[in-house]
């Protein structure tokens, strides 16, 4: 069963799905969107190429901001 780890609205967490890592609610990793911001991604790529949204990308953000990963 997905979970929200650490109670971050949009954020879920499930062992059947990459391991547990956090992900979107598509199920796309935390850690692939941030690490493709961090890239230079533009967001249209990312868009039509992986189906991440700006929503997607302010939840993995905000995961980052919580938990203290420096962007």
């Amino acid at each position: 069963m997905m979970q929200h780890p650490i109670g971050i609205p949009g954020v879920f967490s499930d062992p059947e799905i990459h391991g547990g890592q956090p992900v979107v609610e598509s199920g796309i990793p935390i850690y692939l969107i941030l690490d493709m911001l961090a890239q230079g991604f533009p967001r249209e790529e990312m868009r039509d190429d992986y189906g991440i949204t700006d929503e997607h990308v302010s939840t993995a953000l905000r995961f980052a901001e919580v938990i203290g990963i420096n962007k």
